[in-house]
């Protein structure tokens, strides 16, 4: 029952996240992905490595679901240029999973450190487990 319960708040979580960075990023460029999560983090109260979790997997999921969007509406123009300057296989795509890699890192980063900063503010005891 506890472990439904914390289950089903951590893929809430993630969605309220996934409709914020979605609304951020209409109006804002990427670093409206960093408000989204900071703000999520600071208002959702989660605790321990669900407030990096819940946030690196929707900014994970939001950024490659984009970046391939991007990629097959320009027929990856642009990834097989981007691909040659680094020292990776000759895959277009392989950009789309290190792209959302590097938006849900920053996401869950942004999203701790909201957590942390209401802790700080709220004087509530820290779990860091």
């Amino acid at each position: 029952m506890q472990k439904d319960k914390r289950q089903s708040a951590f893929l809430l979580r993630t969605g309220i996240i996934v409709a914020a960075i979605v609304l951020h990023q209409i109006f804002l460029p990427w670093w409206g992905l960093v408000i989204a999560c900071l703000l999520a983090g600071y208002l959702t109260a989660p605790m321990g490595r669900s407030a990096f979790l819940a946030a690196f997997s929707a900014a994970f999921l939001t950024w490659s679901l984009y970046a391939l969007y991007l990629d097959l509406q320009n027929d990856e123009i642009l990834s097989s240029r981007m691909i040659q300057l680094f020292p990776l296989p000759d895959v277009p795509l392989l950009l789309v999973p290190i792209t959302g890699l590097l938006g849900g890192v920053v996401g869950g980063f942004a999203c701790k450190s909201g957590d942390l900063f209401r802790r700080f503010f709220w004087k509530e005891k820290a779990r860091y487990y």
